[in-house]
């Protein structure tokens, strides 16, 4: 990025801060509660563990129904909306665990939750393609993994405080702060300012499909990246959820070690996201998702061999692993979102995100059941085939950007007027606003 376009990038960023604000507080609520989600229930209900459990799975269930369905309704109603409606669901949602006391009371709360996390995801992609102008598209979405990241870490050093202090009580406010939070962004999300951006008019057989789903079934190229990113998204869920149990089960290493290790990735997404956008700028959004590909590969490696060393050398080259693990994170969170929305049509940005976030539920759904059996099996079961993952990706990417010209594009380069193909560029401009198209 050039000195010229940071500086515009920077001003961009300040001029809604309403939006990072409304980011921010929401990962800080997400984080102090995620991490003592069981322990809550356990200190405020009588309900068992066992219960606590199957009550969350059974609510997550509607993601995937809730996934398909908030995509026409971001499309119809405008992804800010959709946001602010997601962020008031699951503001009810934690002042129903609050009431909590009995196992369909958990339930009814956790599914208010799931269906508001559901449409915010769905909603976020094309929010930010609303603020943001061309050419910043990467770093938006850039600098909200970085928000997202260090606000988990401070909630979640909070909630542990908090928590620590006051017991019961603790766990209490916690769950009212985070009650709190998503009514605070909601409203700062209310208030955003309409944007200028427009995702790209297609002229082709998809442009005017709407949301009826046509348009999505035959771009069979975007439905190529989508299957391409249940690889990826199965990754990004299944090194963390492995990692601490390779540690401390199999390389018998220290118990602090697991968290030593999530913290540094933590740390590394939020601070090195300036440096490592840097040094994409300009580069093909193809060549940049298969170089972090390349590099988790080459953390998994690592991961691999360390079980040939002793304790202490064992835990400096997990640590120095987690350098290209983060530039991997860094590099997808600002890639991927990008080449979804630009993938679509005005009137299909919302339904080609939820089929792009329904990989994130289909990953949840796979991923325990095969890190377990591969974690039973030992560290060769567990990482080969994870590096094997990474590797189809890192080959499917090279062959989907031929026929995808989102994905062929440079990183901070406006789309190109390509006609009669998905994702291209019309020469017709028109503002898009924040609530609506």
């Amino acid at each position: 990025m050039s000195v010229a376009r940071g500086a515009r990038f920077v001003e961009s960023v300040r001029s809604q801060p309403g939006l990072v604000g409304a980011f921010l507080i929401d990962a800080i609520g997400t984080g102090m509660f995620i991490p003592f989600s069981l322990l809550f229930f356990l200190a405020t209900t009588s309900l068992p563990l066992t219960r606590i459990g199957l009550g969350l799975s059974i609510a997550a269930l509607v993601r995937i129904p809730v996934t398909m369905a908030a995509g026409p309704l971001s499309d119809r109603f405008g992804p800010r909306t959709a946001i602010v409606g997601s962020q008031v669901l699951q503001a009810a949602g934690f002042a129903g665990y609050l009431f909590v006391h009995g196992f369909w009371y958990l339930v009814a709360a956790a599914v208010l939750v799931q269906v508001g996390n559901s449409i915010f995801w769905v909603a976020y992609a094309p929010l930010i393609f609303t603020v943001a102008a061309d050419g910043e598209r990467e770093h938006w979405f850039a600098l909200g993994t970085a928000l997202r990241t260090a606000g988990w870490a401070v909630g979640g050093v909070i909630a542990g405080a908090t928590v620590a202090v006051g017991g019961r009580d603790g766990y209490i406010g916690v769950a009212a702060a985070n009650g709190a939070s998503f009514l605070l962004a909601a409203f700062l999300t209310a208030r955003l300012r309409p944007g200028t951006a427009t995702p790209r008019r297609g002229t082709g057989a998809g442009a005017g499909a709407g949301g009826n789903g046509q348009a999505l079934l035959r771009d069979r190229a975007f439905l190529g990246f989508v299957a391409v990113n249940i690889g990826i998204t199965f990754l990004a869920l299944a090194v963390p959820t492995a990692l601490p149990v390779f540690l401390v089960d199999l390389l018998r290493l220290p118990a602090w070690s697991p968290g030593a290790a999530l913290a540094l990735n933590a740390t590394l997404v939020a601070v090195s996201s300036p440096a490592v956008m840097s040094a994409i700028a300009g580069r093909r959004r193809r060549n940049v998702l298969m170089a972090s590909q390349a590099c988790l590969i080459v953390a998994l490696a690592v991961f691999l061999l360390v079980h040939l060393l002793a304790a202490g050398a064992a835990v400096t080259l997990v640590l120095i692993a987690i350098v290209p693990l983060a530039v991997c994170e860094v590099m997808q969170g600002a890639v991927v979102p990008a080449v979804v929305t630009e993938s679509a049509t005005p009137l299909t940005v919302g339904l080609y995100t939820s089929a792009y976030q329904l990989t994130f539920s289909l990953a949840d759904i796979i991923c325990p059941a095969v890190v377990t059996v591969e974690l039973h099996a030992g560290a060769a079961a567990l990482w080969l085939p994870l590096s094997a993952i990474a590797l189809v990706d890192l080959a499917a990417v090279g062959l989907l950007a031929r026929r995808m010209p989102a994905l062929a594009r440079r990183v901070g380069q406006a789309p190109a007027e390509v006609e009669g193909s998905p994702g291209s560029a019309s020469p017709a401009r028109r503002p898009l606003e924040a609530d609506g198209t």
